[in-house]
């Protein structure tokens, strides 16, 4: 089930570390006492086997890792490593922490999985830039240190694929920062006693928080509505002509092969949701079609965990921090000195009302762009069909056969002041209301609201509702849905 506090899933089938608090405390002991007496060049084989030890006490999702690095082979990396930073004047030093964790993900899998695709995959820029922001965070009272933490976690976490499962991390700093609060009380009334621990602690607590980006209650969400949406295809089709079950079959088997030589996602994705229809309808598969089937699997869940995660820009939030950490800084030391200057120069404050609207207004330019970005998030064709003055008509396909949703964007001034989505509800038999719902997604990350897994729109009924300034108002009936927005 779903711990709506935490937003993580609690269970048998949840994230969980069961590895003991004094063998933690033994391992890493033994790892440093071996590694002093033989001035480090044991070290290899240690790191190996206390990540062995983490590896097989660390549970995501239901399923526990195991790790299969040698020590041998990180030997000779380190004496690369070394070779590296001795040559660069200790430059390369600064990649190490990147290839330690690059070498460690490629040699971590679940128990049982055939699938040995474990890879991390970010990079060294974007690790130096998270680690200033995160220095940057520890500098703000209370709440920094739990910040600073939460920021180079989630950096490490969500590069982390293991056998083509993309990681997500899911703490808070709220949280963390409760449980700081928590842990350095115990640790002073047990005369630091307790500190011995916290390490261990924070693992458990990482851990939970730690989910398969494809079991976050998001994605477990988005597979029931695909679930339902399956299923009312295939009632549709059994109420329908036998004969287009055959054709169907025929387009799963086409797409499937195809999306297998080409490596290309939309087809595969289409053929999987066709066999989950026919598979719903009744309809029997040969070994062969379903060894065929589970390859296309196979390959959607690794092209899918090879696609770059969506990460905004950092520069601008290590602005904000360094010019938030400056402002406390001097605000201790020349408060009043400040607040004197600010009085004398009686800078006018904006209208609160004036910066909603403000806040609401996008260029048809932005908007397109990300509408674009969102539509191929979603395995979309994004077309554009017509135009008029100030007026934009798009169609959005997925490759199901007869399903099309359209796309009017109404703009004035270079600016967007009304987008209309149209769709029929059925088309050949096949049920429309799961494209629609994507494309209102898709627009609503495109006005600059949220995610795409942020609007909660109910498109089966006529309703309305507010999402920041925009107005959402569905007007449905049996063969036709339109969503209207506007300010």
């Amino acid at each position: 089930m779903d711990n709506e506090n935490k937003n993580i899933v609690v269970g048998e089938d949840g994230s969980y570390f069961d590895g003991g608090y004094w063998a933690y405390i033994g391992y890493n002991i033994a790892v440093a006492f071996v590694t002093g007496i033989t001035f480090g060049i044991a070290h290899p084989w240690m790191k190996c086997w206390y990540q062995n030890w983490l590896a097989s006490h660390t549970v995501i999702n239901g399923k526990r890792m195991t790790f299969d690095g040698k020590g041998g082979d990180l030997f000779v990396k380190y004496i690369v490593w070394l070779l590296l930073s001795y040559v660069t004047c200790g430059i390369y030093t600064l990649w190490m922490n990147v290839a330690l964790k690059k070498w460690i993900s490629e040699h971590t899998h679940f128990e049982g999985e055939p699938d040995n695709n474990s890879f991390f995959d970010g990079g060294v820029g974007d690790y130096f830039v998270t680690s200033i922001l995160s220095a940057l965070a520890a500098l703000v009272p209370f709440a920094g240190l739990a910040w600073s933490k939460i920021i180079i976690t989630r950096w490490f976490v969500n590069h982390t694929v293991v056998d083509s499962r993309r990681l997500t991390f899911r703490g808070t700093v709220g949280d963390l920062f409760i449980k700081y609060l928590l842990w350095g009380f115990l640790t002073s009334i047990t005369c630091g006693i307790f500190g011995l621990f916290v390490p261990v602690k924070y693992i458990k607590w990482e851990t939970e928080h730690t989910l398969d980006e494809n079991c976050t209650p998001e994605a477990l969400n988005l597979k029931a509505n695909y679930k339902t949406q399956v299923h009312t295809d295939a009632v549709m089709l059994q109420s329908g002509d036998a004969s287009q079950l055959e054709s169907i079959k025929s387009q799963m088997l086409t797409e499937a092969n195809e999306g297998l030589n080409e490596e290309d996602l939309t087809k595969l994705e289409s053929a999987l949701r066709l066999y989950d229809i026919l598979k719903e309808c009744g309809n029997e598969f040969t070994i062969e079609e379903d060894a065929l089937i589970y390859n296309c699997t196979l390959l959607v869940r690794k092209l899918k965990a090879q696609k770059p995660i969506q990460q905004k820009s950092k520069l601008w939030v290590i602005i904000v921090a360094a010019v938030v950490a400056f402002l406390m800084f001097i605000g201790v030391v020349g408060g009043a000195i400040a607040a004197a200057a600010i009085f004398s120069m009686r800078m006018p404050l904006a209208d609160g009302h004036q910066q909603a609207q403000v806040s609401s207004v996008i260029s048809y330019d932005a908007f397109y762009n990300n509408l674009e970005d969102a539509a191929s998030q979603f395995g979309c064709t994004l077309t554009e069909v017509g135009s008029g003055v100030e007026e934009k008509i798009f169609s959005v396909t997925n490759n199901v056969p007869d399903s099309y949703v359209e796309i009017y964007v109404s703009y004035e001034g270079g600016y967007v002041n009304s987008v209309g989505i149209y769709g029929s509800r059925w088309r050949g038999n096949l049920n429309n209301e799961y494209n629609i719902n994507n494309a209102v997604k898709c627009v609503y990350k495109s006005l600059g609201l949220g995610g795409l897994y942020d609007i909660s729109l109910d498109i089966s009924n006529d309703s309305s509702q507010y999402y920041g300034d925009w107005r959402f108002v569905v007007d449905a009936d049996d063969s036709e849905v339109s969503v209207e927005i506007s300010k």
